[in-house]
């Protein structure tokens, strides 16, 4: 409900909290658990996947921002980005954090 005035509100389901706007925000704690969970799940995984994963991710990064500033070379600065990062983080361990 726009502009409206709502009464009462309740949890829209256990992911969710309603908002007066009607908007739905997941709830904090939920998306601490997920991040404690995903940050976990990477710390464990070794340095081939690791290195894919990071590759991926910057490979990603770079097609969204490329998206929204511009068109040119998407593809290949991409690419490029997905094979540096793979390679620095495969060859060097560059971008893990250590628990020293």
């Amino acid at each position: 409900m726009m502009g409206g005035t709502r009464v009462a509100t309740t949890p829209a389901s256990a992911l969710e909290t309603d908002l007066s706007d009607g908007i739905h925000v997941p709830d904090t704690v939920v998306l601490r658990r997920l991040y404690g969970h995903s940050d976990e799940w990477v710390r464990n995984i070794s340095r081939g996947p690791y290195a894919v994963l990071l590759g991926l991710s910057g490979a990603v990064g770079v097609l969204a921002v490329g998206l929204l500033l511009s068109r040119e070379l998407l593809l290949v600065q991409a690419f490029a980005m997905a094979f540096v990062l793979f390679g620095l983080e495969y060859t060097f361990g560059a971008f893990r954090a250590t628990d020293e």
